[in-house]
């Protein structure tokens, strides 16, 4: 989830940092995890069957170990190695990546990927990236594909990125620390849900302008609509675990 502690703990993989994937999800293990204030991210290693995909995972695991706090790196045997492993595979990357659009497969529906696509591989509008039993599905927007789906099994088609120069995350956190979210209540068109904590009920008829942007940067990645109206939620442990919580008791 695209909380700041999530983001301190990806930074120690260098690999591009992709946000708003799990958000996409639902019933994730990591969902699970970080409603109850874990740290979580998710590592994408490759193909099942690209051998390089081994090794990925394990210098994954390996710098997961380090960055969590169970070892020291210098405990660690050839952790510099497996540094080297993950940037030489991310070599020429941008560092970060947002999520805006999840291709869901339904029931039935004959979802074929087309062939060749890789992780990253920039598309653009209008593209046929796939096909179903109502023909060919395209790209609606420029960005990047990410996890196309080439196995029998899974609902997600692909799904598309699109690199975020990485000021925005320094504007991101400074917004979070200073807990400006407080304040988005009090713009027209926008309210609290009385029900769930950290849920905003949108009124898109007047709230137009660049929401969705604003939100993200506020660590409101989670939508849905009822009603009508735009529901988005952000994760209860965005800068501090459950630790702090306890400390207020």
């Amino acid at each position: 989830a695209d909380t700041i502690r999530n983001r301190r703990f990806a930074r120690d993989f260098p690999v591009p940092i992709i946000l708003g994937l799990e958000e996409q999800l639902e019933g994730t293990i990591l969902h699970y995890l970080g409603d109850l204030g874990f740290r979580a991210v998710a590592f994408e290693a490759g193909q099942h069957h690209d051998p390089a995909s081994v090794n990925n995972h394990i210098a994954a695991i390996w710098i997961a170990l380090a960055g969590a706090g169970c070892l020291q790196p210098a405990e660690l045997p050839g952790y510099e190695q497996q540094l080297h492993i993950l940037r030489r595979a991310a070599e020429g990357l941008p560092p970060v990546f947002e999520t805006r659009f999840r291709y869901a497969i339904a029931e039935g529906e004959h979802f074929r990927m087309k062939p060749g696509y890789r992780n990253f591989q920039p598309i653009s509008r209008g593209e046929v990236l796939a096909s179903n039993h109502q023909g060919e599905i395209r790209n609606t927007s420029p960005g990047n594909i990410f996890m196309p789906l080439y196995q029998t099994k899974g609902d997600d088609g692909y799904f598309r990125i699109r690199k975020v120069a990485y000021f925005w995350l320094i504007v991101s956190e400074w917004l979070r620390r200073f807990h400006l979210e407080r304040m988005l209540p009090f713009l027209p068109g926008i309210r609290l849900n009385p029900e769930i904590p950290n849920e905003l009920i949108v009124n898109r008829r007047v709230a137009r302008w660049l929401v969705l942007e604003i939100f993200h940067l506020l660590g409101y990645r989670k939508k849905r609509i009822e009603n009508g109206k735009l529901i988005v939620t952000k994760r209860r442990y965005d800068l501090h675990g459950p630790e702090a919580d306890a400390g207020r008791d």
